[in-house]
């Protein structure tokens, strides 16, 4: 009896300390979700024939408690003349939401740039306050950039890069 005691004791105590922890609030798994967005954009664009974006909007600096999101958008029109124009969400000629996902706690948007950083160097400067956008051609090509995440106590960055021509994209660690 006092084993089966012991057991269940050892059980409890591992299901408390596994339940305590937060799962995919870091960057690394946060940008893993990011790419199978910009993934999903390429393929939609090619495969419907109609522009795509992905837009990341940072947190207001006047607000920090609003949370951070990364949208992809399609355009309503086939082909491939870029969307031009101020659009309302009556207007046929708009760009609609498809999919929408929150930066988790865990994580921070460092900063976006439209410069594609394959080797390093990006900025180090801190701004979550950009509101940036990757379109992607029906082609598959795309604006290409790079957007870079980090943890809450900025010990572990990851950036995900989306080339230009291939509107590929991948995950990589470091700014």
């Amino acid at each position: 009896m006092m084993v089966v005691v012991a057991i269940i004791a050892i059980l409890a105590g591992l299901l408390i300390s596994v339940s305590g922890k937060t799962y995919g609030a870091n960057p690394r798994v946060f940008s893993d979700q990011v790419v199978q967005m910009v993934n999903l954009a390429k393929l939609r664009a090619v495969n419907t024939r109609k522009w795509h974006k992905v837009e990341v909007a940072g947190a207001a600096a006047a607000s920090p408690a609003t949370p951070s999101t990364i949208t992809l958008w399609q355009w309503s029109e086939v082909g491939l003349a870029t969307p031009a124009g101020t659009c309302t969400p009556p207007d046929v000629n708009c760009w609609q939401a498809i999919q929408q996902i929150t930066i988790p706690n865990g994580v921070d948007l460092w900063n976006a740039s439209s410069t594609v950083y394959v080797n390093g160097g990006s900025t180090d400067v801190y701004d979550d306050t950009r509101n940036f956008e990757i379109k992607f051609k029906p082609d598959g090509s795309s604006d290409g950039g790079t957007i870079m995440l980090t943890d809450r106590e900025q010990v572990k960055f990851w950036r995900v890069l989306v080339y230009r021509y291939t509107g590929s994209a991948y995950a990589r660690e470091g700014l």
